[in-house]
Formats: C-alpha cells, structure tokens, sequence
C-alpha cells in the first residue's frame, strides 16, 4: 500500500547573524553610555509574510538571547546601572546601521529590533517600557543597531 501523504519537509535553521563592523570612525552618535548589537534577522521582519509563529518566535528568542549576553559583556554580570537614572523614563537613541543599502523603513527597523531591546532590558534588569526611544536610520551599511543610553532623564 503506497502513501498518498506529502513528504515532509525539513526544517531551516535561522540564519545566522551578520558580522558587525567596527563603529570607532561613527560621527554624529550621541554621548552617552552604548552598546553594539547586531542586525536583528530577516525572520523578524514584520512585513515578512509566509512565516510560521512559532518559527518567527524561535529567532526573537534567539536575538533576544544575543543581545541579552552582549549586554552582559559591556554592563558587567550584575547589571551595572549607575548610568541610568534611578526612576522615570530614560533616553534612548537606536541608530540603525543595515547590513545592505536596500531601502528600509526606520519604523520596521525599531518593530525588528524589539526582541533585541527586550534582551537589553532583562540584562540591565529594567522593565523596557521605562525607556523613550528615538531613531535614526542609517544608509551607511554595517550590520548592527548601536543602542545609547544618554543619561538623561525624560519626560
């Protein structure tokens, strides 16, 4: 008796994240205590269509994951905080530097990037929702989203 059923396909792992350049010769960041983040992947695209939940979940917790031990690595293991303000809401710029110079939407940008702040917050243990973000997207390409903390408190 032969199967009529569809072979199964198999499964794709995510790919893997770009190597980031080195941002040293960067003018025009803002002052202020940063992080070095890769691009968030293609998967966590929100325009991305055809993509399984699960599988889209699958990247944002790996991302999550990779920028949460990025943070870990640059604020030290106890999340070192005196850069932050103690209470209220805190400054912070996302400069996005994509990996290609395709067009790209600043708002796409920062709806790929919030597993990746996610992980940032956890690592620094802070609720991100006290963060007021502003954007800035990049032509340059380099693969990476340079996160800065201004130290400013904001309104």
């Amino acid at each position: 008796m032969t199967s009529l059923a569809k072979p199964r396909r198999k499964r794709m792992a995510a790919p893997p994240f770009s190597p980031m350049r080195a941002i040293e010769d960067l003018h025009g960041l803002p002052e202020g205590v940063r992080v070095v983040l890769p691009w968030p992947p293609a998967g966590l695209n929100p325009n991305r269509r055809h993509a399984h939940p699960t599988h889209k979940a699958r990247i944002a917790a790996g991302y999550r994951r990779e920028c949460w031990a990025l943070a870990l690595e640059r604020f030290g293991t106890h999340g070192r905080r005196g850069f932050l303000p103690e209470g209220g809401r805190i400054a912070v710029r996302l400069d996005f530097y994509p990996p290609t110079r395709a067009k790209r939407d600043d708002d796409n940008c920062e709806a790929m990037f919030k597993a990746g702040r996610d992980g940032v917050a956890e690592a620094l243990k802070i609720d991100d929702g006290r963060f007021v973000v502003t954007r800035r997207l990049h032509s340059e390409p380099r693969g990476c989203v340079v996160m800065t903390f201004t130290g400013e408190r904001a309104a």
